[in-house]
């Protein structure tokens, strides 16, 4: 848990994922997946969704780490919030699955 001082002078405290990190290992993912195509083995829906998954939730801290902060707040205290949040993040990261497959490979993710 990582404090910082804003120019109010107040401490925030924050709990976000690794933004680097998910990137890296959703781009890692991306390339497993391209890999075991190239191989002939056809493509991994598992790799490609685990992996927009990652680029969604690393994105997201990267690029908008205000709003994760906001909605993690306000999802924490309740448990169907943040089912509800993870439901919601689970379907962009199929719709960035299925577009993957689509746009990259020419093909339906299933």
């Amino acid at each position: 848990m990582a404090a910082t001082r804003p120019a109010g002078g107040s401490v925030v405290s924050r709990q976000r994922p690794p933004g680097w990190l998910f990137l890296g290992l959703g781009a890692a993912f991306f390339g497993l997946n391209h890999l075991i195509v190239v191989l002939g083995w056809g493509m991994s829906p598992e790799f490609l969704v685990a992996g927009a998954w990652l680029v969604v939730m690393g994105g997201w801290v990267r690029l908008a780490g205000r709003t994760f902060d906001a909605v993690n707040r306000w999802a924490d205290p309740s448990g169907r919030r943040m089912l509800g949040l993870v439901a919601f993040t689970m379907v962009a990261a199929l719709g960035l699955a299925e577009a993957v497959a689509w746009w990259g490979y020419g093909q339906h993710l299933v």
